[in-house]
């Protein structure tokens, strides 16, 4: 009976020796494979900002940036600045920012910018509730008076959330933004399919005579101008969940967005002249709802370039394809995010070939100063200056310039992960 006791004894022991040595080799692969492939810059460091959203710079001024915060105050700065030096626009008593997913979500510039001084700003509204687009006048102090506000186009919604909120000037010179679905109830989403409305899609539409009797016009090589079905002709694109940030490479003038999903996916999608996402029918590759259709008719729609399941994201946050000179190896890449998991990337030389799998850049990393010290930084947007560099922008109160890393940070980056299970 005791042989057979030491026998047993000596086999667990043997057993509990491998399952320490698998857990080791786990915990080492996994902590190399998160590590840290790039580092944050803290810009102005001394201002405690309001739940920022968005970030930019003034055309043709490198040292001049401006940083969205989501209650309705847009901050100027200049790049070594501590603090910021003024506000360029406070809608606070117009914003309706109640909602977690609701406020003033972005600011862009105008082609003419140095001759205009002219700026565009997207935000919600209560009461009831809706989305704006809007134009405004920079005065040479760097200030904004209200009254200068000419409104460009509105978008009635039925509940709180999913709102798009993007909006870029492309190669062309006309406005570009995402709209999101509007968070209707499942029971009323196909007709997002049918394009009678905003809802869910890219549009582009032409700003450069804006009146308030026309405060817009649609270009007539819009996809589905003069179509016979009811289509909108300000669409661009459409099948879009919620397009939460996209972006022009400035190489290629092609367009890359984030789509947020609903329940198994989050896409990254190269966004085509009248190409259609899919959505509701189809939320990445997969029929939707998932438990409820195995089979779809997927002809005629968009397969996305990257496609991850929850392991990866919750919540993607589109960003930039990298030609900055602070991360050469970096070059070409995109660089987006998730608002939970961190910083990502992925190759574009290929968007045929759909990827399951990003790499990472940062994951999970921690908060390194104010307040909020050692929580999970939580990734809002990104930014692009005139050189190509990127910027970060953390909702709890940073905003970063990414660059790169070297070996000391790695290696501090790797044992952190080691020691890190979130």
């Amino acid at each position: 009976m005791k042989i057979k006791l030491k026998l047993i004894f000596n086999i667990l022991r043997k057993v509990g020796f491998l399952l320490y040595v698998a857990l080791v080799v786990t915990l080492v692969y996994r902590a190399y494979f998160l590590r840290a492939r790039v580092t944050l810059e803290l810009m102005i460091p001394a201002e405690e900002l309001n739940l920022p959203v968005f970030v930019n710079h003034f055309p043709n001024d490198l040292n001049r940036m401006v940083v969205v915060e989501k209650a309705g105050i847009i901050k100027w700065f200049y790049a070594n600045s501590t603090q910021a030096e003024g506000t360029v626009l406070d809608l606070e008593k117009t914003v309706y920012s109640a909602g977690w997913e609701e406020g003033l979500f972005t600011i862009i510039f105008d082609p003419n910018f140095k001759e205009n001084r002219y700026y565009y700003v997207f935000y919600s509204l209560g009461k009831p509730l809706r989305s704006r687009i809007s134009r405004f006048t920079l005065n040479p102090d760097y200030s904004t008076d209200l009254d200068s506000e000419l409104k460009i186009l509105e978008i009635k919604k039925v509940a709180e959330g999913h709102n798009g909120g993007s909006m870029e000037f492309g190669p062309d010179n006309y406005l570009y933004a995402s709209i999101g679905f509007g968070s209707f109830r499942m029971s009323e989403w196909d007709f997002l399919q049918n394009r009678t409305t905003l809802y869910g899609s890219i549009i582009r539409i032409d700003v450069s005579n804006s009146t308030p009797d026309q405060p817009y016009t649609i270009p007539p090589d819009n996809p589905f101008v003069g179509s016979k079905d009811g289509s909108r002709g300000e669409i661009w694109a459409y099948g879009l969940r919620n397009a939460w940030r996209f972006s022009f490479d400035r190489k290629s003038g092609k367009i890359y967005t984030g789509d947020v999903g609903e329940v198994t996916r989050e896409e990254v999608n190269l966004i085509k002249k009248g190409g259609n996402y899919g959505w509701p029918f189809m939320e990445g590759e997969l029929c939707f709802p998932p438990k409820e259709k195995q089979d779809c008719d997927k002809t005629g729609m968009e397969l996305p370039m990257l496609s991850m399941g929850r392991l990866y994201s919750r919540s993607v946050t589109g960003g930039y394809v990298y030609h900055g000179e602070k991360i050469p190896w970096l070059k070409g890449k995109y660089i987006f995010g998730d608002y939970l998991r961190g910083i990502l990337y992925i190759d574009i030389d290929h968007p045929e070939e759909m990827l399951t799998t990003p790499e990472i850049l940062l994951y999970k990393p921690p908060t390194l100063h104010g307040p909020n010290k050692g929580r999970t930084v939580l990734f809002s947007s990104f930014g692009e200056d005139e050189n190509g560099e990127l910027y970060a922008v953390n909702i709890e109160g940073g905003v970063y310039r990414l660059n790169d890393i070297h070996f000391g940070q790695q290696l501090k980056g790797f044992l952190y992960q080691v020691a890190n299970f979130r």
